[in-house]
């Protein structure tokens, strides 16, 4: 028997050191292909049925809606499958899927059958990466919540499932325990995640997972497209410094500063000003919080990451809310310095 159970506890152990050891000798597809092998043991594997902890009242004032936006994702069924646990979790919850006009109609009406509204989108024109795509599902998913008299949306992605089951009622909490400062035109804070919620990288506030009233989010995603193309091998090509990427703008420096306009932030390319609208406006939380699983993320990278593109975890924005008067000036600006010379990537080797 210990016999036995020794055999299977080698057979788990042993490859994932071996794929730990290989992945750094480069080759991109065994990185690639070792990272879905890592993710099978090192997720936390969350129970479909985990049961929540019952409480006598709940507010049904809130009434929440969960935007999934972008093209289904067939290998595995994982829009499908995501979809189907998000309706076992919350069962008195909308859930729309925002997709595209040139989906397969088999897969679109498999998940129709699943009883929830679909939109399907005419792609946009190509702009600055994925940003149109996202506008568009995202926005076109707001505007049909708003006829339903949605309270609160939870917008995600199609390549992305959150297995904790009381997310939901988290993020609510969170708004009410965490209010906004300053601002008449700003109801409750945005929610985002720590990934590409950039330390280092002045309102590179996450995109791909957002939480807010729908007053809020209608804010945040009613953008006009943009025109000229720039890709993500064009970013990498260019390789700007932080301090250019206040001309070469990602998309979630376009939604944030955008979203800051329209709730009267003055703000300036910097540090101190990016913190300050941390402190007052946002609320970020860890993807592991909510057992977020995102297939694109390369869970073997986090060794690599140069320091400007470090993520803002909910430990550093919860010291930003509670000590942002209490920020050294003079200290910021030296580091700032610094920061502002390097370059996004450090090679082209981890991409």
């Amino acid at each position: 028997m210990i016999k036995q159970k020794l055999k299977t506890i080698i057979s788990i152990i042993f490859p994932i050191y071996l794929i730990e050891i290989a992945s750094k000798l480069n080759p991109i597809f065994l990185y690639k292909k070792a990272d879905n092998y890592w993710k099978m043991f090192k997720i936390s594997k969350i129970p479909y049925q985990e049961k929540k902890i019952i409480f006598d009242k709940v507010d049904d004032r809130k009434k929440v809606g969960i935007i999934i936006q972008g093209p289904i994702i067939k290998e595995d069924d994982f829009t499908y499958n995501t979809i189907k646990l998000l309706l076992e979790n919350y069962k008195n919850i909308k859930i729309i899927l925002s997709t595209w006009k040139n989906e397969e109609k088999k897969v679109v009406e498999k998940i129709k059958n699943l009883g929830i509204d679909i939109l399907l989108n005419d792609p946009p024109i190509n702009g600055l990466e994925n940003l149109n795509l996202q506008i568009v599902s995202t926005y076109n998913g707001i505007k049909h919540f708003e006829k339903e008299k949605i309270n609160y949306i939870l917008k995600i992605r199609t390549d992305q499932r959150i297995y904790q089951n009381n997310t939901i009622e988290f993020f609510l909490n969170l708004l009410d325990i965490y209010p906004v400062f300053n601002s008449s035109k700003q109801t409750k804070r945005i929610i985002g995640i720590d990934i590409n919620t950039c330390k280092y990288i002045p309102f590179s506030f996450s995109d791909m997972l957002q939480f807010g009233s729908t007053e809020d989010m209608e804010k945040m995603w009613n953008v006009e497209l943009t025109t000229k193309k720039f890709t993500k091998t064009d970013r990498e090509n260019l390789n700007p410094s932080i301090k250019e990427m206040q001309k070469y703008k990602n998309c979630e420096m376009v939604l944030c500063e955008s979203f800051l306009k329209k709730t009267d932030f003055k703000y300036e390319y910097s540090l101190f000003s990016y913190y300050k609208a941390l402190h007052e406006r946002f609320l970020v939380v860890d993807s592991e919080m909510i057992g977020l699983y995102w297939f694109k993320y390369n869970s073997l990278n986090n060794s690599s990451i140069e320091i400007e593109q470090r993520k803002i975890k909910f430990l550093d924005w919860n010291e930003l809310y509670t000590n942002f008067n209490n920020i050294d000036i003079l200290k910021l600006i030296e580091v700032e310095k610094e920061i502002l010379k390097k370059k996004l990537f450090k090679s082209k080797k981890w991409k």
